[in-house]
């Protein structure tokens, strides 16, 4: 969440994005410090969720990991390629869609997770 406000930040403000690191570049090779920053809070985040996702879909059955596991990758790989395709058919430059696309699938994903945890666990949800 922090890696997307500070993307919404950067992307609000129209922020320079002067070069400024590495200093020993010169300014046509070096890049903003934010840029540094936002991929490291991409790479924490992402590090996260997927050990939080890996965690649940091995609790959420245990006996069948292998295709949980075999379906979880195949799906994201398939959310890779449409994040990739999304750019030839929607103008994501100077807009928020971006944002509401992944939100709307946070939303669904997490929808859908918590149908599959009521139906493996009954009613209860611990």
């Amino acid at each position: 969440a922090g890696a997307l406000l500070l993307t919404l930040h950067i992307k609000a403000a129209k922020h320079d994005l002067t070069p400024l690191f590495p200093n020993w570049l010169p300014p046509s090779k070096s890049v903003s410090y934010l840029c540094y920053l936002t991929a490291v809070l991409y790479g924490l985040t992402d590090a996260a969720w997927n050990t939080q996702i890996y965690a649940s879909l091995g609790s959420l059955a245990p006996e069948e990991g292998r295709v949980i596991f075999t379906l979880y990758q195949i799906f994201q790989q398939l959310g890779g390629i449409a994040g990739f395709a999304l750019p030839l058919w929607l103008s994501l430059e100077d807009s928020n869609i971006p944002v509401y696309v992944q939100a709307g699938f946070l939303v669904v994903a997490y929808s859908t997770f918590m149908m599959a945890r009521i139906q493996t666990n009954g009613a209860s949800l611990s």
